[in-house]
């Protein structure tokens, strides 16, 4: 199992439940699991000779005596209303200066492979931009790399995946709140929404709520949400 693995980044733990037929495998980086899923879900093992694999993402467990925090664990569902949530996190969201160039926010993020595209066109109105990737590995490479730097080419900026048509509030809904504008986010008011090596995570309305009365550390998604894969036997 962990020869099948390794291929796809740096494997910090792989826990083999044999009896259950079960294998977690731990990265250290959320954009390295998703490269594993994407390759290795449905794969054969040993040459074609088996087993079938069935990979996800693992839940993060919680520690014995530990009071469980509030779950933002991102879902593997596909909203049939959404084509832009497939697959799921592969949409990123940044705010952006509203004086920031689009077509270098463009080319910055078109570094990263498998764009499809940078909606750039509220910038000058909101300092917000969306970007979406036919991949959720080259998605979350690109949040990992611009989160850790805090920078897109010269601009300071914040980026996290985006939620869900569905689900998640407009731009001008989440300027009611404060996340931007002069006592928003471009003011400091969203640095807790910044991601560590390994983290994913993503503006859901709650989160928002939390981030604009100071208080998003207890929503924090870290390695173990994000780059931490199950693989069992497929039926």
């Amino acid at each position: 199992m962990k020869a099948a693995f390794l291929p796809y980044g740096n494997v910090q733990n792989i826990k083999l439940i044999k009896d259950k037929g079960v294998c977690y495998v731990k990265y250290d980086k959320a954009s390295s699991a998703a490269l594993a899923m994407e390759n290795l879900n449905g794969a054969v093992l040993n040459n074609g000779r088996g087993p079938k694999l069935k990979v996800l993402l693992a839940e993060a467990p919680t520690p014995r005596g530990a009071q469980q925090a509030p779950k933002l664990m991102i879902p593997e569902e596909q909203s049939p209303t959404d084509p832009d949530n497939i697959p799921p996190r592969s949409r990123l969201f940044l705010v952006v200066p509203k004086t920031a160039e689009a077509k270098l926010i463009h080319d910055e993020l078109a570094r990263y492979p498998d764009l499809e595209y940078c909606k750039t066109d509220l910038i000058s109105s909101k300092g917000v931009v969306f970007v979406k990737y036919s991949k959720a590995s080259s998605a979350l490479r690109a949040l990992e790399d611009v989160a850790a730097k805090g920078m897109l080419g010269p601009y300071k900026v914040k980026i996290m995946l985006a939620e869900p048509k569905t689900k998640r509030q407009r731009p001008d809904q989440l300027a009611a709140m404060g996340l931007f504008g002069p006592v928003g986010a471009l003011a400091g008011h969203l640095p807790p929404l910044g991601l560590d090596t390994a983290g994913a995570m993503r503006l859901s309305p709650a989160a928002a709520a939390a981030a604009a009365a100071g208080q998003f550390g207890a929503y924090g998604l870290n390695a173990a949400n994000s780059a931490v894969l199950a693989a069992q036997q497929a039926a």
